[in-house]
């Protein structure tokens, strides 16, 4: 769930229970890096679920946590990783 201020009223929006059939990747082997809005969660997962089982493994933000530690964490995963998936929308 996130939260946004628009001017004095604050609106939450709400993300489906979606998951996927495995967890981000943590390792020192190639890995993609996942990059979606978490509001495509829904068309997006089956398809990190198909690329899985294709043996690919993937790092994908599982979260929408906020803070320097994420924005670290990101910054780590995004230069360790031998390449970017990114979804548009």
């Amino acid at each position: 769930m996130t939260t946004k201020n628009m001017g004095n009223i604050i609106a939450e929006e709400v993300f489906p229970e979606i998951k996927t059939k495995f967890d981000a990747y943590i390792g020192n082997e190639p890995f993609l890096f996942v990059s979606y809005s978490h509001r495509d969660t829904a068309a997006v997962y089956p398809i990190l679920d198909t690329l899985y089982d294709n043996k690919y493994r993937l790092w994908y933000d599982e979260s929408c946590e906020t803070g320097n530690d994420f924005r670290d964490e990101l910054k780590n995963k995004i230069e360790g990783c031998s390449g970017v998936l990114l979804f548009v929308s």
